[in-house]
């Protein structure tokens, strides 16, 4: 961590150093040799984007080669992103926080805000509130929606600007049995995040469950340690769990999303034109994410069938009945949950859990 840390440091220093007297207003990575502050100029802007994805992931070829390129075309080359995915900055823990302390300027990421600071954006980690991604991306993808508006509101508070948000896809199960109903996990030690929310799910199922950190999910099944896992199938896929996992359980049982940020304070000292230019190369990468992952899905599932996985389609109302008190507790105690799941269109779901709104 301190590596990291220090290693972010050494970077914004170097940005640092190439600020004018004028050009600068405190914010990391700002450089030029023009003072005035209007786009058209010859101002030059340099980003550092923090990203987790690795070199061939859907996201980093999105970045690479949608994102930048409309960004450096349309401000005519003075605004540059200096790009560094695969963890190169340190891990998403440390982005999120480099963003937060403006060593970093902007990250994208799965879903740390939501995890961490902003419920807001942890929505669509309630199980099985979502049958469709559609019905979460009608509302989601709109940054000026109203969802998106009291998320950022969130962010703001914590120094950040909320980009975008963009797709991952569906969680699944990988295991080392077939799973078709809820009774099959029960007693399987699953590897968990360190979520409580999540933990208490997987409890409920009857799921034994131990927190690993994702980067040890692979050596951790090869040694037994845990006995099944659960994520996105970018995750799965990337991770190459198919080669210490004999089944993959298609229970989409909660959506992962990812969010694309910048430290607030960097944003604000941004031409005003330069700013739409980043935010109309945001709605582009959302719209390219979701169709190089929608489009990666069935070819990674059956690579993974290639490589001796099992797919199987459980009886997901199963799961769905056997989390209802966990869910309905979780919803209970999260002051935004109810008037944003209203704002989803999804008050049967509140309605099954018996949930008054």
């Amino acid at each position: 961590m301190k590596m990291r840390k220090a290693m972010s440091v050494l970077l914004a220093m170097a940005m640092l150093s190439g600020l004018t007297a004028c050009g600068s207003t405190g914010a990391t990575g700002t450089a030029g040799t023009d003072s005035s502050s209007a786009g058209g100029t010859d101002q030059t802007y340099t980003i550092s984007l923090a990203t987790c994805w690795a070199n061939d992931h859907p996201t980093t070829k999105a970045i690479d080669e949608v994102f930048i390129p409309y960004i450096t075309e349309h401000t005519d080359g003075k605004v540059v992103i200096e790009h560094y995915p695969n963890n190169q900055l340190g891990g998403e823990q440390d982005a999120y926080e480099q963003v937060m302390d403006g060593s970093v300027q902007m990250a994208a990421l799965g879903n740390l805000w939501g995890n961490n600071v902003v419920p807001e954006l942890n929505i669509q980690e309630i199980p099985f509130l979502f049958d469709s991604e559609d019905e979460f991306w009608d509302v989601a993808s709109d940054i000026n929606g109203e969802f998106c508006q009291i998320a950022q509101k969130a962010c703001n508070e914590h120094g950040v600007t909320l980009l975008g948000l963009y797709k991952r896809g569906f969680r699944e199960t990988t295991s080392n049995k077939p799973i078709n109903s809820v009774e099959d996990l029960n007693g399987l030690v699953m590897r968990m995040p360190s979520v409580d929310f999540i933990i208490n799910t997987w409890q409920s199922y009857g799921a034994n469950t131990t927190v690993i950190a994702w980067n040890e999910c692979y050596t951790a099944c090869q040694q037994k340690t845990c006995e099944g896992t659960e994520g996105s199938l970018d995750s799965i896929y990337a991770m190459k769990l198919y080669e210490v996992q004999k089944d993959l359980a298609m229970t989409n049982h909660v959506l992962s999303i990812g969010e694309l940020t910048v430290n607030t304070n960097y944003w604000n000292t941004l031409p005003k034109d330069y700013q739409d230019v980043i935010s109309e190369a945001t709605k582009l990468l959302q719209e390219d994410v979701y169709e190089r992952i929608t489009n990666s899905e069935k070819e990674w599932i059956a690579d993974m069938e290639a490589n001796g996985m099992t797919v199987t389609y459980p009886d997901r109302e199963s799961m769905k009945n056997a989390c209802k008190d966990v869910v309905k507790e979780y919803i209970e105690n999260t002051d935004c949950a109810v008037d944003i799941i209203k704002m989803f269109g999804k008050t049967d779901y509140l309605d099954n859990l018996g949930i008054a709104y």
